[in-house]
């Protein structure tokens, strides 16, 4: 699975305590599938750079029938690049 940022864009989201977001959209391509978009916090306020990643492990959880869940709260992309590295190390 791969993550895309094609965009530099950060839009503004208000959460239901008033709470001001900055979030970015990005496209996850998946094999044989299509492509999904959604949305992740951009760090400190910045977008993620153009390029290819893909999301840290710490991004998923177990659900409640035991299932694997993305836990929205936790999403991190990782550069792709990065962590083909650290799988060949």
């Amino acid at each position: 699975m791969r993550v895309l940022v094609e965009s530099q864009e950060i839009y503004k989201e208000t959460t239901s305590k008033g709470t001001e977001l900055s979030k970015q959209q990005v496209k996850m391509i998946g094999e044989g599938g299509p492509p999904v978009y959604f949305s992740v916090d951009a760090p400190q306020g910045k977008p993620y750079p153009h390029g290819e990643y893909t999301l840290s492990v710490r991004a998923f959880r177990s659900s409640r029938f035991g299932g694997l869940e993305v836990d929205p709260y936790r999403v991190q992309l990782l550069p792709a690049a990065a962590v083909r590295t650290r799988a060949v190390a």
